[in-house]
């Protein structure tokens, strides 16, 4: 019943090849959503659902560790040039010592110029984490690139080894352009 995704030290940020499995997002207007289990085993692991254009424009809302504590992270790729350049760390909220190896489920929202990012620790009750994200930075004006956007389930242990997997229990995506209606 379960996707299992190895932690790898790859990461989306370099042309390598991630533990990322990704499906194009279709919608300007639309969400992608997926459930998780991940036990974090150290401040360098993350895993959750990635908005990826290319290497150096996307975002990525993941589980992780901060000093030990579980968290869940929104990150802005940075467009550095640089192979390895860091993730800009957008916002992190302390998820509370009984979460560190319980299901988290995470969700970005398309809203046409912005994404919405949210997470629940209870399934479908869905706490914001972040509003009005600039969805224009994705855009193939600002990024280049014909593909347009994906969503994918992503994990990574940022360069350092690991022996660790995450468990991606669901995926889903869904639309709801004003062409559609």
């Amino acid at each position: 019943g379960f996707l299992a995704l190895k932690v790898r030290p790859e990461n989306c940020s370099d042309p390598v090849n991630p533990s990322f499995i990704g499906r194009r997002q279709q919608h300007l207007v639309g969400s992608a959503s997926v459930g998780l289990e991940f036990a974090p085993a150290g401040d360098n692991e993350k895993a959750g659902l990635l908005v990826f254009q290319n290497e150096k424009h996307f975002y990525y809302l993941c589980k992780s560790l901060v000093n030990g504590a579980p968290v869940v992270q929104l990150y802005k790729s940075t467009t550095d040039s640089k192979p390895g350049s860091q993730m800009e760390l957008l916002v992190s909220r302390d998820l509370g010592v009984g979460v560190k190896s319980k299901p988290m489920f995470f969700k970005a929202e398309a809203l046409g110029n912005t994404y919405s990012f949210s997470f629940a620790v209870e399934e479908s009750k869905w706490i914001v984490l972040r509003e009005n994200v600039d969805a224009i930075f994705l855009s193939t004006r600002i990024a280049g690139g014909f593909v347009g956007c994906m969503h994918a389930l992503y994990t990574t242990s940022l360069g350092k080894p690991s022996t660790n997997t995450a468990y991606f229990d669901w995926f889903e995506s869904a639309g709801n352009d004003e062409v559609y209606r």
